[in-house]
């Protein structure tokens, strides 16, 4: 039937299984206004397009001291999830390996017995800060010390070419010794993560 309604309950394979095909390349399959498109049962497949996928989400295991006013690659060496094996927990690089816009994150709490003047924390791409621009979060202190400090921010990058990997950088600014960053696990504020964004 070349054109017209195809009025039926049920379409099966003639076998019983295998692949049914609706629809050829260049042509757009759609649900009308008010139909319900059931898949309850049915196992589905996403294009990768489709996915916020790859995703990751990592933590300290230890704590690590940051040389004073120096940027310092953070060690976030224990997986709570890596859904493709993009993130290295030895060299603490997250790969994506997929083309496309992610959100990147990450924070850190940091301590030095009252000495801290600024707090800073970089995403670095492909070994550079630079190639991110202003995707940098700096807190600078109007006066006075802290002993202790909490840094979070998020970020949306690109990646372009699937060799792209980025790291996560802390820099302390103090008027003496250098700053501890807790790494004990249980901390809510010590973690990095990424995933891509869907469609995009």
């Amino acid at each position: 039937m070349a054109n017209g309604t195809l009025k039926v309950s049920n379409i099966e394979t003639s076998s019983g299984s295998g692949t049914i095909t609706i629809g050829q390349s260049g042509e757009t399959i759609s649900v009308p206004s008010g139909a319900t498109l059931d898949v309850s049962n049915a196992t589905t497949t996403l294009s990768s397009s489709m996915k916020n996928t790859p995703a990751f989400f990592a933590r300290m295991t230890s704590n690590q001291t940051v040389t004073n006013d120096s940027a310092t690659k953070i060690a976030f060496s224990s997986e709570v999830y890596d859904t493709d094996g993009t993130y290295d927990t030895s060299t603490y690089r997250f790969t994506p390996g997929v083309v496309g816009k992610y959100i990147i994150a990450f924070g850190y709490w940091a301590d030095n017995n009252d000495n801290i003047k600024t707090a800073n924390l970089y995403i670095y791409k492909n070994g550079s800060v630079s190639n991110l621009g202003s995707l940098q979060y700096i807190t600078r202190l109007n006066s006075g010390t802290f002993s202790r400090i909490a840094m979070s921010a998020t970020f949306q990058v690109d990646v372009t070419s699937t060799s792209d990997y980025f790291e996560a950088y802390a820099k302390i600014e103090n008027t003496s010794g250098d700053a501890r960053i807790n790494g004990q696990t249980s901390k809510d504020n010590n973690y990095f993560y990424g995933y891509k964004l869907i469609g995009a």
